[in-house]
């Protein structure tokens, strides 16, 4: 691979406040937005690679370390743009799986402070630092959140975990044993959704870890 390739150059994961730039730009562009997070076959103004294109020129033309390499090839990092907001899709929908279908059906904002939204935010700092953000778009689409079934739901959070998921836990990002089940507020074994996962959700297309934790935008 070449040394100043834009398959090199794009680094999300060593540069976290791009994927942050990204956020700002499609909470920005509502139209954009819409059509690059849209999953059916309808006839719209826009195509998913023009949008790519727009985005990848608000975050790259005037990028000083990547300027010139997006002047040379801006066709690529439009690609890099959608390739980047599918490996989302495939986060988004582990996340949910991990955090269970009470969390995932229900608003950030709205998830009571306590146990459950703190160990959320734990998750998210090791995991997926983006989530809170992407689950306003993608909380009620069923293509991205496969627990959504048409309402929020009318219960309380769940009080404890079942045997089954409680033989395991989150601490600090690792997966430990544990013989006995304790009181938890969050799934951390995978939940089966009642749908099937999308055909592009699969495990090679998972992005290495983001471990530089940005500042979450709590919306």
């Amino acid at each position: 691979m070449p040394k100043n390739s834009p398959q090199k150059l794009v680094e999300w994961a060593k540069n976290p406040n791009k994927s942050q730039s990204l956020l700002d730009w499609l909470d920005a562009n509502e139209y954009e937005r819409k059509v690059l997070f849209n999953h059916k076959r309808i006839p719209l103004r826009l195509n998913k690679v023009e949008c790519g294109q727009r985005a990848a020129a608000a975050l790259f033309s005037d990028d000083i370390d990547l300027k010139a390499a997006y002047a040379a090839n801006p066709r690529y990092f439009s690609n890099t743009i959608l390739d980047h907001l599918r490996h989302w899709g495939v986060k988004y929908r582990r996340f949910n799986r991990k955090i269970g279908s009470w969390a995932a059906r229900i608003k950030y904002k709205d998830i009571p402070k306590g146990p459950l939204r703190d160990k959320i935010n734990k998750l998210m700092l090791s995991t997926f630092p983006q989530w809170s953000r992407i689950h306003v778009y993608w909380r009620t689409d069923s293509y991205y959140n496969t627990f959504w079934s048409g309402k929020e739901p009318n219960n309380p959070p769940p009080k404890s975990l079942s045997p089954k998921c409680a033989s395991k836990v989150v601490n600090n990002g690792t997966i430990v044993s544990q013989k006995k089940p304790t009181p938890e507020y969050i799934v951390i074994e995978d939940t089966p959704s009642p749908r099937a996962i999308s055909p592009d959700c699969s495990d090679g297309e998972i992005m290495v870890l983001n471990r530089v934790a940005p500042s979450l935008k709590i919306r």
